[in-house]
């Protein structure tokens, strides 16, 4: 047996623990509540697929951020290719999100409900009580962009008559000789005592970078830094009337991520299998070689002609987030809430053509500079600059009947509004004719007007059946820069480009609960995904300026969740068993491809052939999710889960949809493939031991965690794929109620397989065979850019209460 059989095995066997015959002693876990209904719950009588962590779980799974939090939730993966301002890779059941733009993510980030804009993948986890992993469309109870799920952070309440408080420190290393700090506050108190109380969360943090050439004095790719502050006023305005404000302030400022344009000629030396396309560039089919970490070289990359940027190349990312929750509980056991918010978002990026702030010499390709024989002139590294500028509003207010009644309800409201704006500042040249700003294009808007409301009603004891909905009116607006040109000539058009739409999406469930310890649901939901206009286009221009023609507008995307599940409480408390299985349809998904245009733009007698975002068809999803935890003694624990998720495209896409090879290799169409970056199997298994020491005056915890992610393809023609792989975390800690001291190895088999993968185009990748050795320049080659894994980390770690 390989290694990898006998872990995934083991991962097996935990999921399997949940459901052992019960024991002798009377082991009781903790019940969980949650409030993915808006009502206080316990998960086991929720009918929806929730993963639930608490404050206690997150700290003993190390886990930091969401990139953490997906590793530990079934059917949820992260793939950020270009650092955590890239959310290209984030799905749920395996619903690619087929964009990078955060507005269209099928997954949003909530905190106390409230909708978090602007990018979220690097969000920390700040001041939580619990974190909930909501799995399938969640649009009836959360809005839009929440079509394929929704993540709660539930953060605490600052208490009104005591003071206290949390301090935490890690220090660790990779093996690359890098030195990971992660330091946070967390104070809170009372102002005036049962009237007024505050809390200050602070944290700094620094991923330190990968391994650089002997000598080099730059800073390191891969190196991310953060700031994060959150600062909370809670209010007793009355007897039965709350008011929480909350302000953060979220700073990043990364280098690159380690992001290989992998040439598959030098891929063969690593053993990959080589074919060659049609049009003579060449690809691996198969399995991709593990990446190589070490032994580049970060340059500087600073040009002073260009403004508002990292000067040391990367990526700085700004967030400014307040929010607002007054809630009034009437006497009859109503409850009225208004939750409120306003995002600001700032982001500015130095990087050079290869999309790296690494270049010269590497194990991959070689020396960059000069070009070599038969190399493209692309390949040397210039700085290209953008900047981001993104705000959003939204307001809900609702209205919840009491939780005693047979007879359930709830009645709202909501207003949604974002603004997205791009730049490209430069001061060695001036600025387009009204456009001092330097604006690449014109301003983006989304304004989402919804009326929601829920019902619930016992029919008997055991029989509930509820209905939840929906209705919304997305207007999305790209607006023209006219008279004034853009930065990026695809993006002048003389009007703005203006479309609405009107959807229902309701939700309808059935739970079945033939006693205290066991229930059962039946589900189904619908969500939608927002339509959005293609930012560019290569129609030529006409008197200056673009024919509004030439823009495709992409209509929204809808899914369809079909799902059966069942709760179970077994050995009388001491373990908990959940499951969920779905079919999901999918209509109208979007798809960046190339299309050909039932209308001659160009005037050269033929229909135009645009790359952009279109409607690529129908696709479907099954699986199924499995979640279990057991209290085997009082001292040992186990937690497993098991996520499968098969997505596959139902039609037919023409030959020319070549933007992932299709052309290449022979006019296949996406029938039958799959989604990039998406691996339909998952699994994690969690073993907890504490025993007391020292007289009981101790707790000595030891911890390991097994996690499996699937085999998953680079691109859609499902040639190259990233292998399947293992990771294995150990902790050990010495604890009281007052101080934790933890040790601990993530990564403890140094595996190195990539995380995720994506093509290339011409820019990146130059090579076609020409001879045994002599590579020579391909303008249709396509190669394979992979993210490495940060590779085996150590480190301490201690946790203060007071």
């Amino acid at each position: 047996m390989t290694l990898k059989n006998a872990l995934l095995s083991g991962v097996m066997l935990g999921c399997a623990a949940s459901a052992l015959p019960a024991s002798a002693q009377q082991l009781v876990l903790e019940e969980i509540v949650v409030t993915a209904k808006q009502r206080e719950q316990n998960l086991q009588e929720v009918p929806l697929a929730i993963t639930v962590f608490s404050t206690a779980e997150l700290d003993r799974l190390g886990v930091d951020n969401v990139q953490d939090l997906a590793q530990f939730t079934p059917n949820f993966n992260i793939y950020s290719g270009n650092g955590r301002h890239d959310a290209s890779g984030l799905n749920v059941r395996g619903l690619s999100a087929n964009t990078s733009d955060e507005r269209y993510q099928p997954v949003s980030f909530f905190v106390d409900g409230i909708f978090m804009g602007g990018l979220s993948v690097g969000l920390e986890t700040l001041d939580v009580e619990r974190i909930e992993v909501l799995k399938g469309p969640q649009s009836a109870a959360y809005g839009r962009a929440t079509y394929a799920g929704a993540i709660d952070f539930i953060t605490t309440t600052p208490s009104l008559d005591e003071f206290g408080g949390k301090f935490t420190t890690e220090l660790s290393s990779n093996k690359f000789d890098n030195f990971n700090y992660d330091i946070a506050g967390y104070i809170e108190g009372p102002i005036i005592e049962n009237k007024l109380s505050a809390s200050l969360f602070v944290k700094v943090k620094k991923d330190d970078g990968f391994d650089q050439a002997p000598g080099a004095q730059f800073d390191e790719v891969g190196q991310n830094e953060t700031l994060a502050m959150n600062a909370v006023i809670f209010s007793q305005l009355g007897e039965n009337t709350t008011l929480k404000l909350r302000g953060i302030y979220s700073g990043q400022d990364d280098q690159h991520a380690m992001n290989y344009a992998m040439q598959p000629a030098y891929w063969e030396q690593e053993g990959a299998n080589i074919i060659t396309l049609p049009s003579g560039a060449l690809f691996v089919q198969g399995v991709i070689p593990d990446p190589i970490r070490g032994g580049i070289i970060g340059i500087d990359i600073a040009d002073p002609t260009i403004v508002d940027n990292p000067q040391d190349g990367g990526y700085e990312r700004d967030r400014y987030f307040g929010s607002a929750i007054v809630e009034h509980d009437f006497d009859n056991g109503m409850n009225l809430s208004y939750r409120g918010a306003y995002l600001w978002n700032t982001y500015d990026a130095l990087i050079d053509f290869r999309a790296r702030t690494a270049v010269g010499t590497d194990p991959i390709f070689g020396s960059a500079l000069p070009l070599q024989p038969g190399e493209s002139p692309f390949n040397f590294a210039f700085p290209f600059a953008f900047q981001e500028e993104f705000e959003d509003t939204s307001h809900q207010l609702r209205l919840l009947s009491s939780d005693e009644e047979r007879l359930r309800w709830s009645v709202g409201a909501y207003y949604y509004w974002s603004a997205d704006s791009n730049f490209q500042k430069r001061n060695d040249r001036a600025a387009p004719d009204g456009n001092p700003d330097f604006q690449s294009r014109g301003t983006e808007n989304i304004i989402n007007l919804a009326a929601f409301g829920s019902v619930q009603y016992d029919v008997t004891d055991q029989l509930t059946v509820g209905f939840e909905g929906r209705i919304q009116e997305e207007e999305v607006r790209y607006q023209s820069l006219a008279p004034a040109k853009a930065v990026s000539s695809g993006s002048d058009f003389l009007e703005d480009l203006v479309d609405k739409t009107t959807s229902f999406e309701p939700r309808l469930t059935v739970d079945y609960a033939p006693n205290d310890d066991q229930m059962f649901y039946a589900m189904f939901a619908k969500g939608v995904k927002s339509g959005r206009w293609n930012t560019t286009t290569t129609v030529p221009l006409v008197d200056g300026f673009r024919p509004v023609e030439g823009y495709v507008y992409a209509p929204p995307e809808k899914l369809f969740n079909y799902e059966l599940g069942s709760k179970s409480t077994l050995m009388d408390g001491a373990a908990i068993l959940n499951i969920a299985v779905f079919y999901q349809d999918i209509k109208d998904q979007q798809l960046r491809q190339s299309v050909q245009l039932d209308v001659d733009l160009n005037g050269d007698g033929g229909n135009d052939i645009v790359n952009q975002i279109f409607t690529a068809g129908d696709s479907r999803i099954y699986g199924f999710e499995i979640e279990g935890t057991v209290q085997v003694t009082e001292k040992l624990t186990v937690r497993s889960a098991l996520g499968y998720s098969d997505h596959e495209f139902a039609d037919d896409i023409p030959p020319s949809a070549d933007f992932d090879l299709f052309d290449f290799v022979g006019g296949r169409t996406l029938k039958g493939k799959t989604s990039v970056n998406v691996p339909k199997l998952t699994a994690t298994a969690n073993i907890d031991y504490v025993t007391p020491v020292f007289g009981g005056d101790f707790d000595w915890r030891l911890r390991s965690d097994i996690i499996y992610t699937g085999k998953k393809y680079t691109e859609l023609a499902n040639l190259a794929q990233i292998d399947d792989f293992f990771i294995v975390n150990a902790r050990t800690s010495l604890e009281t109620e007052d101080w934790i001291v933890n040790l601990f190895i993530n990564n403890v088999l140094d595996d190195e397989t990539a995380v995720g993968s994506g093509l290339t185009g011409t820019s990146f990748c130059e090579f076609e065979r020409n001879g045994p050795n002599l590579p020579a320049f391909n303008p249709s080659q396509r190669c394979i850019a992979v993210l490495p894994q940060r590779g085996r980390e150590w480190g301490v770690s201690a946790t203060l209460n007071f």
